[in-house]
């Protein structure tokens, strides 16, 4: 049975999920630069990319809150109440979303 100690010989943390002896080990590529120049996370990702982003999570938001809206509308036999509510708040949810991940993209 290895030890943590063990596995992360001279501070140096493994590339994928070790699971040895009842410890399962998750490296924590945010706080780790040495893993980050191995694996090459730390180049910054292009500009489409983070526009793509972007734009799946707005859409994917709005269409979840709208879907959620109409089910709930539907198994509770009212108008578009839940609809529009739902609607309007995978709205604002995605702005927040989108907000975020434009001020910092580092962090996701």
């Amino acid at each position: 049975m290895l030890k943590p100690s063990e596995i992360f010989h001279k501070g140096v943390m493994p590339l994928a999920v070790w699971s040895v002896g009842g410890y399962t080990l998750r490296p924590n590529f945010r706080d780790n630069i040495s893993v980050k120049l191995l694996i090459g996370m730390n180049k910054s990702k292009g500009p489409g990319v983070l526009l793509i982003g972007v734009g799946t999570i707005m859409t994917s938001m709005i269409a979840a809150g709208f879907v959620l809206g109409y089910l709930a509308d539907s198994w509770l036999n009212t108008q578009p109440i839940f609809l529009i509510s739902f609607g309007a708040l995978g709205l604002i949810g995605g702005f927040l979303k989108a907000y975020r991940l434009l001020s910092d993209p580092e962090l996701y």
